[in-house]
């Protein structure tokens, strides 16, 4: 397997952890929002703006143009992929508006991070899962070493501040909660 695939596929099992953390933490819809739950809600959010959505939607695109160079029956699905990507985009700057309103105490604009974080993480999963699953096959049987080779020159080339080797230190009590979590899930205690 590709190596850049390889990457992509490991971003999205880090991902799929958050997302997974993220919605078993969040409180029913009858539930008082307290600052234990909105705040590690807010660093997933905070976290899923500032690299899911800019970098590794960033470099899935600079490889779909590649292919959909390569391949134009690929164009379609490809097209509708990169709007998915903009919503998604859209869909995170809701949740960042919800939070900081539902941090400030409004009860109305809880239920509505709640109800919309649920809405991100199964569109999320479903986006997920069509990229491995039809997506990434492609890109590793059609594009050619030279598309490789320029791909990568255009990717963004920032780590992953959650997950990465350098994880930025403010995110480091998000990671300890989310590998926690990843470990109870495994074991079936959550």
């Amino acid at each position: 397997m590709n190596v850049y695939i390889q990457e992509l596929r490991a971003d999205h099992q880090r991902l799929s952890r958050l997302l997974n953390f993220l919605r078993d933490t969040l409180p029913g819809t009858r539930v008082r929002w307290t600052p234990e739950v909105i705040q590690p809600v807010t660093q997933c959010i905070d976290y899923i703006r500032s690299y899911a959505v800019v970098v590794h939607h960033g470099k899935e695109e600079v490889l779909f143009r590649r292919l959909a160079a390569r391949d134009s029956d690929a164009r379609v699905f490809l097209d509708v992929l990169v709007a998915e990507h903009r919503l998604l985009t859209h869909s995170s700057d809701v949740l960042h508006q919800a939070a900081i309103q539902a941090e400030n105490g409004r009860p109305a604009s809880q239920e509505t991070l709640g109800n919309a974080a649920r809405d991100f993480i199964s569109t999320k999963f479903r986006h997920m899962r069509f990229e491995e699953d039809k997506v990434y096959p492609l890109l590793e049987a059609r594009l050619t070493l030279e598309d490789w080779k320029e791909a990568i020159s255009e990717m963004p080339s920032v780590s992953d501040p959650l997950f990465g080797s350098t994880g930025q230190a403010g995110f480091l009590p998000l990671r300890n909660m989310v590998q926690s979590h990843a470990r109870r899930r495994a074991h079936g205690t959550t």
